[in-house]
Parts: C-alpha cells; sequence; structure tokens
C-alpha cells in the first residue's frame, strides 16, 4: 500500500514539475515577444491590414492622323463612406445625417428616398454590431462610377465637406475607356481585357499606353477589399503616353460605310476593306464587318466589327494573284500583252482535273492582255504552266517549278507585313518540296489557289504596283507622343526598292486599267475617278474532282485615280449570297471608297478664286434694289461693288444694272403723288407711303414686289397695299 502511494506522490510531482516548466517557457516566449521582438510583430501585423498597393495610371489616348481622339480614358469614382472615421463626433453626424440624406436622394443616388438614406447611414453607424463591422461601417458604398463633376459636389454635402477623417467620404477613382467615335476602327483600335486577350492597337503599344503605376497606403477592411487610408499617393502614377495613327477617321467613316453597305446588299457573311497611302504605306482606313446572331429592335440581323479579317484571315486570294503571276512572266520575258493565246472557249484540263473560266465568253483565241482582262483562268494557268511546269518535251521543269515559287517569295508574299497590331495571319505559299505538291499546283496557284494570303499582304503586293515598283511596309502608327511632344517616330519603311522592271510595272498599270475600262470591272468605268484594277472570285471550298462549291469569296485590289495613284484599295466579301462575282459585289465597294476618298481630300478641291475673275452680268447683279441713297451706298461699298451715282441730291434711289455695270438712279418723288416704292424694304416703303397720307397694309417679308396703287397716281387718303417678297 505505502508502494502505490509514493508511486502517486512521484507521478502527481513528475506532472506538477513538467506544468511549471512549461508555464515558465511560455511565460519567457510571452516576455520575448512583447518585449524583445514587439515591434517587429506589431509591424507584421500592421502590414496583414495595411500595405502600399499599386495605382493605376491614366491610360494614354490613341489618335488619328489629325489628332482627333479614336480612344481615350475617362475618370469616374466610386463613392464610399466611412461612417466610423475616427474624427467624426456622435453630434456632427446626428447634426448632419437628415441634410446628408436629403441631397444623396435627390441629386446623387435616387435608388433610396431620404428616409432610406437616413435609415442606411444610420444601421451602419449604430448598428448591432456599431462600427466594427468594416463592410457595413466603414466602406459604405453611396454610388458608384461618378463623373467629375459630381464628384465636386458631393464633396460639398453636409458631413462629407469635412473631408475623409472627419466627415467618413471615400473617393475611388476608376478609369474608363471611351470611343468617341463609337465603332469606327473598333477593332484595329481594339481593346484591353482583364480575363481575354487583349486586341488591336491597345494590346500592342500597351507598354507606351499604359504608363507607370503609383503607389498608395491602403487598408484591408474585408476579405479582398481595400481602401485607401487617405486620398494622398505616396508614389504618383504616370500617365502614358499617346499613339498617333495614320488613320484618317473622314476615310476611315466612308469605308465602313461603304463596306456596310456592300456586304448588307449581297447578304455576305463577313468583309473587309483597307485604304493604303501609295507613297508611304500608311493605313487610312481599314474596316471590317461581319453579321452576328443578334437581331436588332426591328428584327433586322445586327452587323459588328467582332474580328479583323483585314489582317487575320488568310485565304486563297482568287484572281486578284493573277497580277503576281503576269509579273513574273513579264519580267522573265516570257511574254508580251500582245501575244496570242488559245483560252479553248474557257475549258482545259490538267492530268485529271479540269479548269473552267468564270464566265463563258466564247473566245477560242485572244491576246494576253485581253485574257487578263476577261479574267480567264484557263489563258493564265497555260502561260504559268507551259514556262514554268512542264517543259516542251513533256518532262517536268523542276527548275522553273522552284523559280516560279522563288519569284513569289522574292515579292514577299511568303511572308507577314509585320503590321503593328498583333494577329496577323502568316501567308502560305507551298514548296516544291512539300508532300501536298501536285503537278497541277503551278495552274492551280498561278490563279490564286493552293495558296493563301490576307487582303493586307495583297494590297501591299498592289500598292507597290501602284508606287512604281517600290513596296512599302504597311504601318498604322506614325508617332508617339508624350504630352503633346513627339516621344517617337515611326517612319515608312520600304521593303524592296523594286520588285521588277519599270518596263514590267507599266505594263502591268496597263493590264489594271484595262480590267477597269475594257474586262470584268468595267461596271465601275462610270465614275468621277479612274480606278486600275483586278476583280477576284474564289470557291472556298473548291474541290476539282467533285466540282463542289458551296461558299464564295469575291474581292477586288487596285489603286486610284489611275494616272497618279494617291491610295491604293482591297475589299473583299465572304461567301455573299446574292451575287458571288468580284465585279458586283467588291467592285462597287472600292468605287464608292475611291470617289468620296478623292473628294474629301482638300487638295483636291479648287478654291473659290481659282481662275479668272468672272464679269458681272445683270443676272448676278443687285438689280432693282432701291431705298435710302445712303444706305444702298454703304452696302455696295462693303460689297466692294463697283457703280454709278446718277442720283444727284436725291435722297432715294433704285439700283440698275445693265450688261457688266452698276448705277444708282434717282426715284422722284413729288408730293400728292403715290410714291414708287418697288424693290424698298419696309422700313423705307411705309416711311414714303405714309408720308404721302396713304393708310398702308402688307404682307410677306423682304423687299416690296409689288403696290397696290400705280406711282405717280393722286394720292387721296387712300389704302395702298404692299407685298413683299
Amino acid at each position: 500500500m505505502e508502494e502505490v502511494r509514493r508511486e502517486l506522490l512521484w507521478r502527481l510531482y513528475t506532472v506538477f514539475v513538467v506544468l511549471v516548466l512549461v508555464g515558465m517557457m511560455i511565460f519567457l516566449r510571452a516576455v520575448q515577444v512583447q518585449v524583445v521582438e514587439g515591434e517587429h510583430w506589431l509591424a507584421k501585423s500592421d502590414s496583414l491590414h495595411v500595405r502600399y498597393k499599386d495605382v493605376k495610371a491614366e491610360r494614354g489616348n490613341i489618335l488619328s492622323d489629325d489628332g482627333s481622339l479614336l480612344a481615350t480614358s475617362i475618370s469616374l469614382f466610386d463613392i464610399h463612406m466611412d461612417t466610423g472615421a475616427p474624427g467624426m463626433t456622435d453630434d456632427e453626424f446626428n447634426a448632419n445625417v437628415d441634410s446628408l440624406s436629403y441631397y444623396l436622394a435627390n441629386y446623387v443616388n435616387n435608388s433610396l428616398t431620404e428616409g432610406g438614406w437616413r435609415d442606411y447611414l444610420i444601421n451602419a453607424r449604430y448598428g448591432p454590431e456599431g462600427a466594427l463591422t468594416y463592410e457595413s461601417a466603414h466602406y459604405l458604398l453611396i454610388k458608384k462610377g461618378v463623373n467629375y463633376d459630381l464628384r465636386q459636389y458631393i464633396q460639398q454635402l453636409p458631413l462629407f465637406r469635412n473631408g475623409r477623417n472627419a466627415g467618413g467620404l471615400i473617393v475611388e477613382a476608376q478609369m474608363k475607356r471611351e470611343h468617341p467615335f463609337q465603332m469606327l476602327a473598333h477593332r484595329t483600335i481594339g481593346y484591353m481585357r482583364d480575363n481575354a486577350e487583349s486586341v488591336g492597337l491597345e494590346a500592342s503599344f500597351d507598354e507606351e499606353l499604359r504608363g507607370a503605376e503609383g503607389k498608395q497606403l491602403m487598408q484591408r477592411v474585408s476579405g479582398d477589399v481595400w481602401i485607401p487610408v487617405n486620398d494622398i499617393t505616396e508614389v504618383a502614377p504616370r500617365n502614358g503616353k499617346d499613339v498617333l495613327t495614320t488613320l484618317d477617321v473622314n476615310l476611315q467613316d466612308i469605308a465602313e460605310n461603304a463596306l456596310e453597305r456592300g456586304v448588307k446588299a449581297r447578304d455576305a457573311d463577313h468583309g473587309c476593306a483597307i485604304v493604303m497611302d501609295v507613297k508611304t504605306g500608311a493605313i487610312k482606313a481599314i474596316a471590317n464587318i461581319g453579321r452576328t446572331e443578334a437581331l436588332d429592335e426591328n428584327g433586322a440581323i445586327k452587323w459588328w466589327e467582332n474580328y479583323n479579317y483585314a489582317v487575320g484571315e488568310s485565304t486563297e486570294p482568287g484572281s486578284t494573284f493573277k497580277l503576281a503571276t503576269m509579273l513574273m512572266l513579264l519580267e522573265d520575258g516570257h511574254i508580251k500583252l500582245t501575244d496570242t493565246i488559245d483560252v479553248n472557249l474557257g475549258k482545259t484540263k490538267y492530268y485529271d482535273e479540269e479548269m473552267e473560266d468564270a464566265e463563258a465568253h466564247g473566245l477560242r483565241k485572244t491576246t494576253i492582255q485581253h485574257a487578263f482582262e476577261i479574267s480567264s483562268n484557263v489563258g493564265i494557268s497555260q502561260l504559268a504552266h507551259q514556262f514554268y511546269n512542264i517543259k516542251s518535251d513533256g518532262e517536268v521543269n523542276t527548275t522553273g517549278r522552284k523559280h516560279f515559287i522563288e519569284r513569289l517569295k522574292a515579292l514577299h508574299l511568303a511572308e507577314r507585313t509585320g503590321i503593328d497590331v498583333e494577329g496577323e495571319a502568316p501567308p502560305y505559299i507551298k514548296e516544291v518540296s512539300s508532300k501536298f505538291w501536285a503537278g497541277t499546283s503551278i495552274p492551280w496557284m498561278s490563279i490564286g489557289y493552293e495558296t493563301h494570303l490576307t487582303p493586307l499582304q495583297v494590297l501591299t503586293f498592289y500598292n507597290a504596283v501602284a508606287n512604281n515598283g517600290r513596296m512599302m511596309k504597311p504601318y498604322l502608327v506614325k508617332e508617339i507622343q508624350n504630352y503633346g511632344e513627339t516621344d517617337r517616330v515611326f517612319r515608312p519603311q520600304v521593303l524592296k526598292n523594286s520588285i521588277c522592271s519599270s518596263s514590267t510595272i507599266q505594263k502591268l498599270k496597263q493590264l489594271l486599267l484595262g480590267v477597269v475600262q475594257n474586262g470584268t470591272a468595267r461596271n465601275i468605268n462610270n465614275g468621277n475617278v479612274q480606278i486600275a484594277g483586278k476583280t477576284g472570285t474564289c470557291i472556298l471550298n473548291f474541290n476539282a474532282k467533285n466540282r463542289v462549291a458551296k461558299k464564295y469569296q469575291t474581292s477586288f485590289c487596285g489603286f486610284f485615280p489611275a494616272d497618279d495613284p494617291q491610295y491604293s484599295c482591297i475589299v473583299v466579301m465572304n461567301n455573299p449570297r446574292n451575287n458571288w462575282y468580284g465585279a458586283v459585289s467588291a467592285a462597287p465597294v472600292v468605287k464608292e471608297i475611291a470617289e468620296k476618298s478623292v473628294a474629301a481630300r482638300l487638295e483636291a478641291q479648287l478654291p473659290l478664286n481659282f481662275g479668272k475673275k468672272p464679269t458681272f452680268v445683270t443676272n448676278t447683279m443687285p438689280q432693282g434694289a432701291a431705298g435710302e441713297k445712303v444706305e444702298i451706298k454703304r452696302v455696295f461699298n462693303f460689297l466692294n461693288l463697283p457703280f454709278f451715282d446718277k442720283t444727284g441730291d436725291n435722297k432715294f434711289a433704285g439700283s440698275v444694272a445693265k450688261n457688266d455695270s452698276l448705277s444708282l438712279l434717282f426715284r422722284p418723288l413729288q408730293t400728292g403723288l403715290v410714291p414708287n416704292v418697288m424693290g424698298m424694304g419696309l422700313r423705307d416703303a411705309l416711311y414714303l407711303l405714309e408720308n404721302s397720307g396713304l393708310r398702308v397694309r402688307f404682307t410677306g417679308v423682304g423687299k416690296v414686289r409689288h403696290q397696290s396703287l400705280q406711282p405717280g397716281a393722286k394720292a387721296q387718303n387712300q389704302t395702298c397695299v404692299i407685298e413683299l417678297d
């Protein structure tokens, strides 16, 4: 029994000693934490609730070539209230809550009544948990998205005018991106998206536009909600720079409206249009229109710039590609435009694949120029087949095939243009070594199949032809500006000084002009601007074996004015249902753009004083103007109209124009006779008639064109009715 007792006591003492030791360790650690490490842990605690957070800078503007705003940032403000602000006393809060509620309900946010606002504010400050519930007390929402003027008004309201510490007002700036021209060049300008890929110039020049973030001391109130400790940023953000584009808002508007009318009229899936400055490669307009699944209030299909087809869609170009084939045939000296070629009534066969011309023409033989003008697939492909695909003895022309591909590469048709927006699709030019190469590849490639190009890549080639062989890199941005001062300049870049000889260039221009004057695009040869260009029609899902043809792509690419090219232009339509010929669908859109673009150019307008000064003639001078002489002379002198004064000392006069001279003749006035008031204004007419003892009634405004009493008749207190016009 004694042994059991000792055993229990031993265990009890052991537990007691362990507890004492543990207690001492806890005490010592507490002393260490509070005294030795106190400052460290206090700072650590504060950092969990207060820290410096990034403050976004104001994003730079995107401007047109004349400085018009295409995209800009406007400041909006979220208004919150700290109902438990440390400097706000109960007396101050209670004295102002009614007035504040009145102004909030009537002038700031009418989602609550005056009484509703009063209860909302009081419950936040004096609710069950008082001012300790951060979300309900320290970060009470007043209104989101307030503009600058309303923000200024709110800052003057009762209680809020006391500032952050004593009035509880919390103002947080937010930036909203706006496009002043709405949908104008919407996809090219682009937009920034937090949860998706950004597009357009907004994405390509994000580093310049976004600026540098600042720093502001913020306090965590609940979860991941942070509010500024004060209204002052410790490190001010640096605003973004401005991007000055090459886009012309007038040409952009012209291109978008013309394209939209075109795709709607042809019921296409989508379309694009590009206008490029020939000499520099600057993109003056780039439009993309596509149908959407949405309907407007009238049940019609909504159209939208939902994708940058001009840059991002690479397809078989069709007959616009024939110009590249003609370039190499001419440059290699294989043909002359006057040579005769057999177009075989528009049908031929390469191995087991048959090729047809798009339109029946009934020709067996014609000149090469005319074959191009009527866009003969058979004619152009036979030339490529003869000189680059098969030798005269029937053997494969391996050297010719490689040369054909190298020619295309030398024209930069196998590489991206490097335009300043992301998403440019790569071109596809089939290599001779490709496993997809076939004996039919050269004939089909020569007319725009088995190769892929974007509209911009095709236009870059045509622009080089318009620019006498000099190929320019297309570009959209010409300057980066910082507070209106030039920070960086993007100058025109030459991709190739000469794509071919000048004689070949002149022949290519001759071919393109012939298409409009005599060929497939002659329907647009009746406007005010001479256009040179080429139509294109391509079957998107072409299968030569079973001749399946469901969807078409139509296009027209060219330049204007043809004799002195200023702009090059391409229009492409995808799957037009009403008419799938490029001449009918795409070419009229280019014609509209050309005529309106040239008319919009200031240098195309003659000044008002241009030419010989015209001689005044009777029907253009102030014939019959009458009234007080001194007033008439004042008007004529102001207008710098020379005249002969034949009135003598008479007070009233009338003007008479004869041939190229203008004279003032006196109006005889005799007492007791009806005066002649024809051509006078109402004031002078009333003065003379009433001073002659006549009563007057009048109708109309302007000058007297009729008086009821004959001038020179005896005035006997009659009523004279005058009509003014």
